[in-house]
């Protein structure tokens, strides 16, 4: 009993939150929907979409984030809230070489933001993240209109239930993909076919007071095989130990650690929006398994730059993928280079 009673107590933060810790078991489509005892979850989507010729990246996330935890609300006005929800829409014309983003910013409400428990249905402002009956996913925004099909499970990345951010007992969370989601729909009206990768991170307080943010890489290869690895970073700008990925080559899930992965940039983008200084195209190897790639951004400015004020700013892009395994895409995240993330 006191045992129990101690793993109770280092379950959640000193400020009331749950953490993540090992031994979680996932539920789905359970594991789909909101996770509110955790200070902070995204859903996010990613993807490339061609029609003809033409080819588009497109990024939709959606972002809850806790104001105070459940133990400690208290419903003491009708204009009182215990979280705020941001999402973010950003998409690349890659023929044209523009990039656009935009994002919203709410309090919860019924017709205005929010995210279920139990199953898929995140939604801000008439942006929207949903299940069917089905098992596909659903998403739109604005001028986005696409249902995301996956013939395989969910990826769960990291080591008994958990991917480990930090050295910290906190610096940890819940993370699981969707790596390879057949996609269609459209674009402005314009029918577009693609391939689309889902994360769902949930947890509280990942990362360390000496973490300044990561890199992180979703590669999907034209053969089939699909890498996400993630590059965490310390205050002198170096990866640190608590890097790692996951490599997926049909039903065989392989854990990555950063001794497995070597990741070197090859160049690097000043952001004129911001004065960032990004990495940009990097040779990624992983030797114990042969593998050696590039990966190139199909354009150098895709930064998002919150024009709110709560968000992060942060680079996310659409990127090519050349190497030992032959082409492919990718999707690229680095943050903390136009200021450090806190999270």
């Amino acid at each position: 009993m006191r045992l129990l009673l101690i793993l109770a107590l280092l379950a959640f933060t000193a400020d009331g939150y749950r953490i993540a810790l090992p031994g979680y078991h996932y539920r789905f489509p359970f594991d789909q929907g909101s996770h509110d005892d955790y200070q902070s979850e995204w859903w996010y989507y990613t993807g490339h979409l061609f029609s003809g010729s033409h080819e588009w990246g497109y990024e939709l996330t959606f972002f809850r984030i806790a104001l105070q935890p459940p133990s400690a609300q208290k419903q003491t006005s009708r204009w009182s809230a215990s979280q705020i929800y941001l999402a973010h829409l950003a998409l690349t014309d890659v023929n044209g070489h523009i990039f656009n983003h935009w994002e919203k910013l709410n309090r919860p409400g019924i017709d205005t933001a929010g995210a279920d428990t139990g199953h898929l249905h995140v939604y801000n402002d008439g942006w929207t993240a949903t299940d069917t009956p089905s098992g596909d996913m659903k998403l739109h925004a604005d001028f986005l209109d696409l249902t995301l099909h996956s013939a395989a499970p969910a990826v769960v990345h990291g080591h008994d239930g958990i991917s480990v951010k930090g050295p910290g007992t906190s610096n940890a969370s819940h993370y699981y993909s969707y790596t390879h989601l057949q996609t269609t729909g459209s674009l402005s009206g314009e029918p577009v076919t693609g391939t689309s990768w889902m994360d769902h991170e949930f947890g509280s307080s990942q990362l360390s007071p000496h973490q300044a943010g990561w890199d992180w890489f979703a590669l999907q290869l034209d053969r089939g095989t699909d890498i996400m690895l993630y590059q965490m970073r310390d205050d002198h700008g170096h990866s640190d130990r608590y890097s790692s990925g996951t490599l997926v080559q049909g039903n065989q899930i392989t854990p990555l650690h950063a001794a497995d992965v070597h990741i070197e940039p090859r160049g690097h983008w000043k952001s004129p929006h911001t004065g960032g200084n990004y990495p940009m195209g990097w040779t990624v190897t992983i030797p114990s398994h042969h593998m050696t790639f590039n990966v190139t951004p199909l354009l150098d400015d895709q930064e998002l730059v919150s024009r709110t004020g709560a968000g992060p700013t942060y680079w996310e892009g659409t990127a090519k993928v050349d190497g030992s395994l032959g082409a492919g895409r990718a999707y690229v995240e680095m943050t903390g280079y136009a200021g450090k993330v806190s999270l």
